[in-house]
Formats: C-alpha cells, structure tokens, sequence
C-alpha cells in the first residue's frame, strides 16, 4: 500500500508502476457503447423536441427553465406562449442536436 499526494504519472510518484492501468478491448469497447447509447437517447430526445410541441409542453419548459435555469436568459420573454421563447428553444434544441450529432461521428470514428 502506497500512499501519496502525487498520482502516478506525475514525476515525484515513488511507486513502482508509472502511469495508470490501461484498460482492456473489453472494457472500452463497453464504455464507447454505454456512451453511444446515452447519445443516441439524447439524439432522439432532441428530435422529438423539434417537432411539434403542445402548449403543456412549453408550460412545462418553462417552468422549469425559470427555476433552474439562467433566469437572465428569460427575463426578455412574456412566458411560454410568447413566440420568441418559442423561437429560442427551437433554436437552443437545434444547436444541441448539431452538438449530439458531431460527438457521435467523432465516436464511431474511434470505436475501439
């Protein structure tokens, strides 16, 4: 038993081993899957997002974006129903979806 303020790759690690343990095929190709799925789920959710929406859908956007987001963000807006918060979330999903969808090209590009 080792122990230390340095981890192992830093130069003043006094264990034997240097560096940390490289893990198996295995294990990262079932990481890179656990990943793939979790943005595959988020594509999909991003999608359904652009589609049509309800106004109970915006209500509930809103409400939680007024608790929990950046209430600056939404302070130029009248509520959920006002088209430019309409507008905004459109776009905001549309971004995110661009983002989901350049991290799973770069993913498969290096599926191990």
């Amino acid at each position: 038993v080792l122990a230390s303020a340095v981890d192992p790759g830093h130069p003043q690690w006094a264990g034997r081993e240097r560096g940390w343990p490289v893990p198996s095929q295995a294990y990262r190709l079932k990481m890179w899957e656990r990943d793939m799925e979790e943005l595959r789920i988020g594509e999909q959710g991003l999608i359904r997002q652009l589609g049509p929406r309800t106004d109970k859908d915006y209500e509930e956007s809103w409400a939680i974006d007024i608790r929990y987001g950046n209430v600056a963000e939404f302070r130029d807006f009248t509520g959920p129903a006002d088209p430019r918060y309409r507008e905004h979330k459109r776009l905001k999903a549309q971004e995110m979806l661009e983002e989901v969808r350049r991290r799973i090209k770069y993913y498969e590009e290096r599926k191990p």
